[in-house]
């Protein structure tokens, strides 16, 4: 979502609409700012190690961004967004449930217990998840010269 939606509803940075509605927080370098975690997010997603204090401080990063959505919300008027543009609407209206998401799944890794649900095969939505873009399983990648290596990223060294 902070890829693809950012994108898709701030039109690859041309809707503003979603810049007037609040020129600080969701300017177009703001913008771009969420995409730059949801990279950070993927990639910590394929780290095999335990990722305890990376998750927490995702959480409160993601704290932050709900805490500004709450108060945006109170202050500012979601049909006035709507009546300016429809995507943008859209955006502010799960801009804030889809971090709050983000902070429960976040949360989930940072408290102890988390590997052991995860070795468990703990069928929750959340151990699922981890453990699909959480632990990658190594693969082989063969090179030219005859060697074989073992990788967990689409990116091996031949010599």
């Amino acid at each position: 979502m902070n890829i693809d939606g950012v994108l898709v509803f701030s039109r690859v940075f041309t809707n503003a609409a979603i810049n007037h509605a609040d020129p600080i927080v969701m300017s177009n370098f703001g913008l771009l700012m969420i995409v730059a975690w949801g990279l950070a997010y993927l990639d910590a997603a394929t780290i095999h190690s335990i990722i305890k204090w990376l998750a927490g401080a995702f959480v409160l990063e993601k704290l932050a961004y709900v805490a500004v959505w709450v108060g945006w919300m109170i202050e500012n008027s979601l049909a006035s967004v709507y009546a300016i543009d429809l995507f943008a609407g859209i955006f502010y209206s799960i801009l804030g449930l889809n971090d709050f998401v983000f902070i429960l799944f976040f949360a989930w890794l940072f408290f102890p217990g988390t590997k052991k649900a995860l070795d468990k095969e703990s069928a929750g939505p959340f151990a699922m998840l981890a453990r699909k873009f959480g632990t990658p399983r190594p693969f082989e990648i063969h090179c030219a010269n005859g060697a074989a290596h073992q990788s967990q990223r689409n990116l091996a060294i031949c010599m």
